[in-house]
């Protein structure tokens, strides 16, 4: 089966799922209910759009803590960005959270970030977002001769808001350990899929990005 043909599938999938729309005018969506610590929804989620990251992104550069953390959109979403065909439909926004390496890592603002960011991205945008704290150099595809395109093992080491993990850091916010590409990437690969590199915001704002005039 070619990727047109398993993307063809799983479009007619989410419309026999009662979802709606693919486009700016008409989207996919489906109803969802989150609790994740403070954060409670029970409502219409949305694929994510250009549109909707932009709106995210007024949104989130007007928090006080905005200017202390670097935010890199990764995973499926990028192709979409960068208009890399063909690209993955995709339920979530991956998002990475990192700060220089010799800074001390504060895992009170690390949480707080975290939560406001998907807060954001549930309450006032309509989509999920997939978010996670890293060391820069633990980014993995900043560097020429790193790819989630390849079938190269590599380790990561990042920390997430939940209930588990490798170490317990502060109440809800965990390291964990998670190896790449996962089997998703290297099947997607094979079926013609490629994924972006990862995109700074500070790029995303440079070269892709629109404000949002209602923001």
């Amino acid at each position: 089966m070619d990727f047109q043909t398993v993307v063809h599938h799983q479009l007619l999938q989410y419309h026999q799922l009662g979802l709606s729309g693919m486009n700016k005018s008409v989207e996919f969506g489906t109803h969802r209910k989150y609790d994740i610590g403070y954060i409670k929804v029970d409502k219409k989620i949305y694929m994510p759009t250009v549109e909707r990251l932009n709106k995210w992104v007024d949104i989130v550069s007007k928090k006080s803590w905005y200017g202390k953390v670097e935010f890199y959109i990764t995973g499926s979403f990028t192709s979409h960005v960068m208009n890399i065909k063909p690209f993955w439909p995709t339920w979530d926004i991956d998002m990475i959270i990192t700060q220089e390496n010799n800074k001390e890592l504060d895992y009170d603002l690390i949480k707080e970030v975290l939560l406001e960011s998907v807060e954001v991205a549930l309450i006032d945008c309509d989509f999920w977002m997939d978010l996670s704290f890293q060391r820069k150099k633990d980014i993995w595809g900043l560097n020429p001769d790193e790819s989630l395109n390849t079938n190269k093992k590599h380790t990561i080491k990042a920390i997430k808001f939940g209930d588990k993990g490798n170490t317990k850091l502060i109440k809800d916010i965990w390291e964990i350990h998670r190896e790449f590409p996962l089997k998703k990437h290297t099947e997607r690969i094979k079926l013609g899929f490629r994924y972006g590199k990862p995109i700074s915001i500070t790029e995303y704002k440079e070269k892709y990005y629109t404000q949002n005039e209602s923001v």
